[in-house]
């Protein structure tokens, strides 16, 4: 049975940066590098699917799933960043009166605190991990600064996946919210 790679994160929280690591360690297992598209299974910013049991029969493909997750402090802080990419536009989260709205693919969103949408996207992760648990793994953002060899070694055993290259690749570098190559992680 064919494995895929898929990923999900809040806006902000590195699933970019996740999906290169994934790229270069793992390129037959991506999702949006193989005969599905980027949005297979949805929005990476987005919820799991509900019935991933009838899903992997209907597909005949064993579904890994990997949450990137950033302290919420240092998430918080990246939100409230002004980004200039045209993908930010308009921008994901403002303030409205006292209720942040949160732009998705699948319409608004309000929260009342980025806190409360943070730890109710979260809810709903660490329940799809519950419920999932050999077919998910968890990412810290923070980890990912100075452990990606040791990340990709734990997605590449949790899930027992063939690594292209006999060592880890690293990203040395990431995109920024302005469009630009960054020497940083950030």
């Amino acid at each position: 049975m064919k494995k895929i790679l898929k990923y999900y994160g809040l806006p902000k929280s590195g699933t970019n940066v996740l999906h290169y690591l994934l790229q270069l360690n793992f390129p037959n297992y991506v999702c949006d590098l193989s005969e599905h598209g980027i949005h297979f299974l949805g929005w990476k910013h987005g919820l799991p699917p509900n019935n991933l049991e009838v899903l992997e029969e209907l597909l005949e493909e064993e579904i890994c799933f990997i949450f990137m997750r950033r302290n919420i402090d240092s998430w918080k802080a990246s939100v409230l960043k002004t980004h200039i990419g045209a993908w930010e536009f308009p921008y994901r989260f403002q303030k409205q009166n006292k209720y942040f709205v949160y732009y998705t693919p699948g319409g608004l969103k309000t929260f009342e605190s980025l806190d409360e949408l943070y730890w109710r996207t979260w809810e709903s992760y660490y329940a799809f991990c519950a419920q999932y648990p050999n077919k998910t793994i968890v990412v810290e953002f923070e980890d990912f600064k100075t452990e990606q060899a040791e990340i990709v070694k734990n997605i590449q055993n949790k899930f027992n996946l063939e690594l292209l290259f006999p060592q880890p690749y690293e990203v040395k570098k990431q995109i920024s919210s302005t469009g630009r190559i960054t020497d940083k992680l950030m």
